[in-house]
């Protein structure tokens, strides 16, 4: 971890600048390290704060040399134009001869560590942000992943349920089937039974009435002497 990281770091737990001063020293950082960690911390500080804000415009020096040298060739033309022709004297000036003045014009100058520290600092809070976005996309993917694994479950455990039905269905059709076969097997067999004991009951019917006509019609001899074997009892 970074110098500027354990001053971050130290900044969020609430620790003041003495005693963050302190703990790197006792780290073994030393001061130099120390007050650079601190001013890129202020920078940083203030880049963030003003992150999202309109930039100043900053002229570049290639602008300013351009604007310098316009206003140089203004000042020449301006010269030139103030220039009044003289008679001729049979000399001529070469070019070389007529000097120009000097134009300066004072630029900022940026130090290429001062440059390089800021660019540091701005992408380091760059990387911030992008490490929360990742972080972000990170989660939303794996929040997506188990959920896709969870709808897959429950569609498997829906077509187990849908083929348990259709099995219940196939075995209560079958069930049915063999119900209504079992009661035309059993009505053909009461029809049977009816038709067998109406058979048996017209032949004892036809046997009783055959008996019955049979002792009518016995014979008058034997009716005779019974009755007078009835009048020998008597005596």
């Amino acid at each position: 971890m970074g110098v500027l990281d354990k001053i971050s770091q130290m900044r969020k737990q609430g620790l003041k600048e003495k005693d963050i001063i302190k703990n790197l020293k006792e780290d073994g950082v030393s001061p130099r390290a120390i007050d650079d960690a601190m001013n890129n911390e202020q920078i940083k500080k203030a880049v963030s704060d003003e992150y999202g804000s309109e930039n100043e415009y900053i002229p570049s020096p290639s602008s300013q040399q351009n604007q310098g040298d316009y206003s140089t060739t203004q000042e020449v033309s301006q010269n030139e134009d103030y220039y009044t022709p003289q008679e001729s004297t049979g000399e001529y000036y070469s070019p070389g001869n007529y000097q120009y003045s000097d134009y300066s014009y004072p630029s900022e100058t940026i130090t290429p560590s001062s440059s390089n520290t800021i660019i540091e600092i701005a992408e380091q809070v760059f990387s911030d942000k992008i490490q929360k976005i990742q972080k972000q996309i990170e989660e939303i993917n794996e929040f997506k992943a188990i959920t896709e694994t969870k709808i897959e479950n429950i569609s498997e455990r829906l077509k187990k349920v849908e083929s348990i039905i259709d099995k219940l269905q196939i075995s209560i059709l079958e069930r049915v089937g063999s119900y209504g076969q079992n009661l035309d097997s059993i009505k053909r067999e009461m029809s049977m039974m009816q038709d067998t004991f109406s058979k048996f009951a017209n032949k004892n019917s036809t046997q009783k009435s055959y008996s019955q006509s049979s002792t009518n019609y016995s014979n008058p001899q034997d009716q005779k002497e019974s009755s007078d074997q009835k009048r020998v009892n008597r005596r």
